[in-house]
């Protein structure tokens, strides 16, 4: 952290007792990275028998160097797995990953291949790689493509399991093209020739799945408990491996089917099965906020407000947790009152560990290499709490938070408690103030939203890049950025200004003042079109009724936007939470009220 941001952060903590700063290192400057190093000092430094990283330096300059002298068989069993993608890059056999390739190179790869495995891994990188710059349609060519070339393939060798397989993907993906474009027919027609040709081959539940949340869309309630228990059955006969679809999602969809079908006693009923076959806390809080509204619609008022209440002692942290007040009509409780329950007390003196790896582990975060941090994380942890140690060193030293952010998700609603309390400026951060602080006044939106995004989108790494090329802190797009920069002149020339925070912090703040002013202060509508874009959004708008619009959510046809949306929400209350820890607060009427203007 840079010095003038620390002491501007210890302005800020006058108002906000509850963040602390965590100085990362005793030296002023941080030392090269390896990966910076030239050969040089590679040589020297892979020399020095007291320096942790000498294995790292080594490899590097194998690499890199010509003539370079390092012994790889000094590296230890630990190294090894550390520095597995630097031993692999040494291998001359490596192939430069397709992901790497342009459109065009993958074009002429996918003609060239003939080996039914590489070729549908071509196939998808293509789509992926098509979807990701804009181009929709020919990327829906390219599915339907993979999906001819993959029932020609099986009708030539109809009981080869590896190629229903190819069979099986590609027609849910082009089902899901059909569905999305509202071509419900199309998708059907194809999802059932699916179901006749690969029966007792590979498992169909997906396939029922897809068809069962068409027909809950066409309000079908019927037809959809059907497809639901046909999928049921096929999980329990053919007991799939490779399943994407959890128990948990297929009971929760046969629960808000008969939920939308106003079956109230088999709602509740479904809904208490889910809470009680479940471990996720977010699930179970989900299960009840409902079974609560099905008590009321069965006027058990009573009975629904004992249940809400037993909610809130079981959870504090999820959307649902923090829904629950808004649904008993009560304030949201400050964040002081959030006692400690478990004095959960992580190591963050790493004795668990060995002096060597510990030394390579906080020397790795010295030298900034933080990929290699974050991947010794999994390498040296042999359970939870050293797992969650760790990640907390590692978003003190580097303010890298993705592996603690993970993490969190994981542990108990007691541990979540316990952590937040000794370390909400970790779980909760705040970097780039004095940048987020301008936005927020330029743009007249909460620093708390910003943050909400910023912190769901990238995890605070200024470098990351999404499969759809969105990049930066807040994910921006470049085309996007191209637009937002000579509206707002912003300076923007090359996609690579997305990794300049400055940059990023200003046009991702502008693109959510946009969404603000265009879905009139709907912030579930705001968080949906940052999400998905606002085309997807339009689309949802017009299908879905959303007089209630936490049943909107629920509806929402994306799986990573229906949780976006919570998240975002659930992200919003802690900062403002945190940073007005001793005041109550209500949950934020903007995602819950439609706009008057529609």
């Amino acid at each position: 952290m840079k010095p003038v941001l620390i002491c501007l952060l210890i302005t800020f903590l006058h108002s906000c007792r509850s963040y602390s700063v965590i100085n990362p290192f005793s030296k002023q400057d941080p030392p090269t990275t390896v990966s910076e190093m030239n050969c040089e000092q590679l040589k020297e430094f892979s020399t020095v028998s007291s320096e942790p990283l000498k294995g790292l330096a080594g490899l590097k300059g194998l690499k890199i160097c010509k003539d370079f002298v390092f012994e790889v068989a000094q590296l230890t069993d630990i190294e090894k797995k550390i520095y597995s993608q630097e031993l692999a890059d040494l291998n001359p056999t490596t192939i430069v990953g397709l992901e790497e390739l342009s459109i065009k190179d993958i074009k002429l790869k996918l003609a060239k291949t003939s080996d039914p495995e590489e070729k549908f891994k071509v196939f998808k990188i293509l789509r992926t790689k098509l979807r990701s710059s804009g181009k929709k349609s020919e990327a829906a060519l390219t599915a339907t493509d993979m999906f001819n070339w993959s029932k020609k393939l099986l009708k030539k060798d109809k009981k080869n399991v590896k190629l229903a397989a190819y069979y099986l993907e590609s027609s849910l993906i082009v089902a899901r093209n059909f569905w999305t474009e509202h071509n419900d027919t199309h998708a059907q027609t194809l999802l059932t020739e699916t179901s006749k040709q690969l029966k007792g081959l590979v498992s169909l539940a997906e396939v029922y799945f897809i068809q069962a949340r068409i027909h809950e869309e066409n309000e079908s309630f019927d037809e959809a408990i059907e497809m639901i228990q046909v999928a049921n059955q096929d999980i329990s006969e053919n007991k799939p491996t490779n399943l994407s679809l959890s128990p948990d999602r297929i009971a929760w969809m046969k629960a808000w089917i008969l939920y939308k079908s106003k079956k109230w006693d088999l709602a509740e009923k479904a809904l208490q099965e889910l809470h009680d076959n479940t471990t996720d806390v977010s699930e179970k809080s989900r299960a009840m906020f409902f079974k609560a509204r099905c008590l009321k619609q069965q006027s058990k008022a009573d009975e629904a407000k004992k249940v809400l209440e037993d909610l809130l002692k079981n959870d504090f942290y999820s959307y649902y947790a923090l829904l629950t007040y808004y649904e008993l009509s009560q304030p949201i409780p400050s964040f002081a009152s959030l006692n400690r329950t478990a004095e959960f007390k992580p190591d963050l003196d790493l004795k668990f560990l060995e002096d060597k790896s510990k030394k390579i582990y906080l020397e790795l975060i010295r030298h900034r290499e933080y990929e290699l941090a974050e991947r010794s994380i999994s390498i040296l942890s042999q359970n939870s709490e050293q797992t969650l140690s760790l990640s907390l060193v590692h978003a003190q030293k580097s303010q890298r938070y993705l592996p603690l952010f993970v993490h969190f998700t994981k542990l108990s609603n007691e541990q979540k408690r316990d952590i937040l309390n000794q370390f909400p400026e970790l779980i909760f951060p705040r970097p780039y103030l004095v940048e987020v602080q301008n936005m927020a006044e330029k743009t007249q939106l909460p620093t708390s939203l910003i943050y909400s995004i910023m912190k769901q989108e990238s995890a605070f790494n200024e470098k990351t890049r999404s499969h759809a090329d969105a990049m930066g802190l807040m994910q921006v797009i470049p085309r996007l950025a191209k637009q937002l920069s000579k509206k707002f002149e912003v300076p923007f020339t090359k996609p690579e200004d997305l990794y300049n925070p400055q940059i990023n912090i200003q046009l991702g703040s502008f693109e959510l003042m946009e969404q603000v002013k265009k879905q009139s202060g709907q912030l579930t509508f705001v968080a949906a079109a940052y999400n998905a874009g606002p085309n997807a959004l339009a689309n949802w708008l017009k299908s879905r009724k959303r007089t209630d619009i936490i049943e909107f959510i629920e509806d929402i046809p994306y799986d990573e936007t229906r949780t976006y949306v919570k998240i975002i929400a659930r992200n919003k209350i802690f900062y403002e939470r945190i940073s007005k820890r001793d005041d109550s607060l209500q949950f934020p009427i903007e995602f819950l009220v439609t706009p008057l203007t529609e």
